[in-house]
């Protein structure tokens, strides 16, 4: 063969055109489909999870963005500190508390 098979998927319908369903064997059959996908879910989430010491992109920029935040402060006089927006001046102050240089 010259393409490489698929994946097999499966198909759940509960009523083919108009064949009787027992109620009984419906709900069984729905359970047990819901516990398939779930258990499904839960293997393709064991192989996608992070470690937990690795920051994800967003909260690796914001770190960065609030420890360089910080450096304005030590790199400009404290007089000058006035001339920063107060939003970033504020931001800023709290970043130096809270990072360092090995953060990034």
């Amino acid at each position: 063969m010259k393409h490489k098979l698929k994946k097999p998927r499966v198909a759940f319908l509960l009523r083919m055109s108009e064949h009787p369903l027992d109620i009984e064997v419906a709900a069984m059959v729905t359970k047990a489909a819901k516990r398939v996908d779930e258990a499904r879910l839960a293997r393709s989430r064991k192989w996608t999870r992070r470690p937990s010491r690795m920051p994800t992109p967003a909260r690796a920029s914001v770190t960065q963005w609030l420890v360089n935040s910080a450096r304005l402060l030590d790199l400009y006089p404290e007089a000058r500190h006035g001339e920063f927006d107060p939003n970033l001046l504020a931001g800023a102050k709290a970043a130096r508390e809270r990072y360092t240089g090995h953060d990034l």
